[in-house]
């Protein structure tokens, strides 16, 4: 029953979102959804994916870590396209296993090079597999340097 300690609490979508619009640059008044994503390399940490603009056409995205709020990666986007091109449930639809639990995940991989880019981990039972912003499945994560 290992010790009660807390760190910090974690940042809430709100104030990684507020983060995310700092480091873009932009006012207070641009939609942000900020989206939790799992490490699958680094046990027991988190960050948000914040998409700045309206979800079809994002004008920037940041990754912030859930633990502190230091700001990982962020990057201007063109605004012509939604930024995670794969949501839930087309990544249960792709991934195509039954009745299943998707999550955000990310590890520098194949998939992913970059935490920018999360991948959706579909579970179903002890089955798992992995569907990117490309629209591909993988079965198992071949490890990639970031």
């Amino acid at each position: 029953s290992g010790d009660m300690t807390r760190a910090a609490p974690e940042l809430t979508p709100d104030e990684a979102s507020e983060k995310a619009r700092q480091a873009i640059g932009v006012g207070s008044t641009v939609k942000a959804t900020a989206w939790r994503v799992t490490r699958l390399d680094r046990n027991g940490e988190a960050y948000y994916l914040a998409v700045l603009g309206d979800d079809q056409v994002a004008i920037g995205v940041a990754a912030i870590k859930a633990d502190n709020g230091d700001v990982m990666n962020w990057a201007r986007l063109g605004g012509t396209q939604p930024h995670l091109a794969v949501d839930a449930s087309r990544a249960a639809q792709i991934a195509n296993i039954g009745s299943a639990s998707v999550e955000l995940v990310w590890q520098p991989c194949q998939a992913s090079r970059s935490p920018l880019y999360p991948f959706w981990r579909v579970a179903s039972g002890s089955r798992s597999v992995f569907v990117d912003q490309q629209e591909k499945c993988w079965d198992r994560l071949a490890p990639g340097k970031a």
